[in-house]
């Protein structure tokens, strides 16, 4: 099933990976603009905060708390790994 959701999405990215990318981006939206990590994980509905965390780094290589804290030192420009690749 995954190989074929794959195929159908017409890359390497499955449609789960397209949803996450999605989620993570309005999640860093929400910290950057003050919202707590319990917040987040509860508006976006992860089963605890860890399991945020570990997305959250897996798609911008940082923490959400690391990421608040550059916004807070500077304009932080929302921007996710996959971008950075292109």
């Amino acid at each position: 099933a995954y190989e074929i959701s794959c195929r159908l999405v017409g890359s390497e990215m499955c449609i789960r990976d397209s949803i996450n990318r999605i989620r993570m981006n309005a999640a860093a939206e929400h910290i950057h603009r003050g919202l707590s990590v319990k917040e987040v994980t509860e508006m976006y509905h992860f089963s605890e905060s860890s399991a945020f965390c570990r997305l959250f780094k897996k798609y911008f290589g940082i923490t959400p708390t690391e990421y608040r804290q550059l916004a807070e030192k500077s304009q932080l420009k929302i921007v996710s790994r996959d971008k950075l690749k292109d």
